[in-house]
């Protein structure tokens, strides 16, 4: 993992960071993973990670301990992750294991050449999760 360094004067935890491969790994193994994306209603429709929980940053505050509660690792994520990082330093509060992803946000996830859900794809989650198995077991995820 990757650690990230912060421009506050308060002193916050790193942020730690998970490359996109071994989270799609994690996700398509059925681990406890919870993926929150934190962007907007409209934004998470169109394209997301398959599988992913809709939490907008404002809601973290007040559904995050709800969501995290039986999850293996975290994974806070956003377009570019700007609201990515912030969703991960909310959601450190209450889990002892929250990543942001490696190269950033969603676009890494894409760069990867993984498998996305949404509107903009025509994708159930189910259909997205299926094609990202078989991308990974053929090998073709980056």
């Amino acid at each position: 993992p990757v650690v990230l360094a912060t421009n506050s004067s308060k002193p916050s935890p790193p942020i730690r960071t998970i490359d996109a491969v071994e989270l799609a790994r994690a996700i398509a193994e059925g681990r406890r993973v919870l993926v929150v994306d934190v962007r907007e209603r409209a934004e998470f429709l169109e394209e997301r990670i398959p599988g992913a929980v809709h939490c907008p940053l404002r809601e973290l505050d007040e559904r995050g301990p709800a969501l995290v509660r039986d999850a293996e690792f975290v994974v806070a994520y956003c377009l570019k992750d700007f609201r990515g990082f912030e969703g991960v330093r909310k959601l450190a509060r209450f889990h002892p294991s929250v990543f942001l992803i490696d190269g950033f946000g969603i676009n890494r996830w894409k760069t990867a050449r993984l498998a996305t859900a949404g509107t903009r794809v025509a994708a159930s989650d189910e259909a997205a999760l299926e094609k990202l198995r078989g991308e990974l077991r053929a090998g073709g995820a980056r």
